[in-house]
């Protein structure tokens, strides 16, 4: 049996005579296809394109089916060919359908509104699970940014702190080697004026004991002289 690849699909519109889409509406019955795209996807299968050439316009009515990408492009091609429209392609293909085409046909599954509406549901779903992984993402991603944001704060307050402490112990220190420096500095002055004053008493008593020779000898010479 005659299968196609299941591939994606896009809808096509073409008109189509009022006989033979009574046609087609009989064989769809007949054959149990489940939609006229199955039908024209059948013939088209069986149809060959080296051979057409074209025909002329009847009475037409509209009608619309889903054909896969790859069939679609075949017969754009073959349209642009032979410079006809593609309607005029699938009218001329279907008017050749018969039952012995349908008959080693496998048609594709008829896709119902359920099933679309299921795989939109589950496509929302799927959006809607990866956004509640984004936010959570996000979310602890902002959580860490805050924790180190607090750690940095936390780091410089200590830091902050620690900085007027060192201040306030280098004042001291350099007030402690100033107080020393002076005390030394007086202790000095206090030794030199000691050094002076004992200097001095040294002189008083040099003087003294000088002016107490002087008067020997003086008191001396008057004896002799006596």
């Amino acid at each position: 049996m005659a299968k196609l690849k299941k591939t994606s699909s896009s809808p096509l519109t073409f008109n189509i005579e009022d006989s033979l889409l009574q046609k087609l509406n009989r064989l769809q019955k007949e054959f149990s296809l489940g939609s006229k795209s199955n039908l024209i996807r059948s013939a088209l299968a069986k149809f060959d394109s080296s051979t057409y050439k074209g025909g002329d316009k009847t009475p037409q009515k509209q009608i619309s089916v889903r054909l896969e990408e790859p069939l679609k492009k075949k017969l754009l091609s073959l349209s642009k060919k032979r410079k006809v429209s593609l309607g005029k392609i699938l009218r001329d293909v279907l008017s050749d359908l018969s039952g012995e085409t349908l008959a080693s046909f496998t048609p594709t599954p008829k896709t119902t509104k359920k099933t679309v509406t299921a795989k939109k549901t589950s496509s929302k779903k799927k959006t809607a699970a990866r956004k509640t992984v984004r936010k959570s993402v996000a979310k602890k991603a902002t959580k860490k940014v805050a924790a180190k944001k607090a750690v940095k704060k936390a780091v410089a307050k200590k830091a902050a702190k620690k900085a007027p402490a060192k201040k306030a112990t280098a004042k001291k220190v350099a007030a402690k080697k100033a107080t020393k420096k002076v005390a030394a500095k007086k202790a000095t002055k206090k030794v030199a004026r000691k050094a002076v004053k004992k200097t001095a008493a040294k002189k008083a008593v040099k003087k003294t004991a000088a002016k107490k020779a002087v008067k020997k000898t003086a008191a001396k010479k008057d004896d002799n002289k006596t």
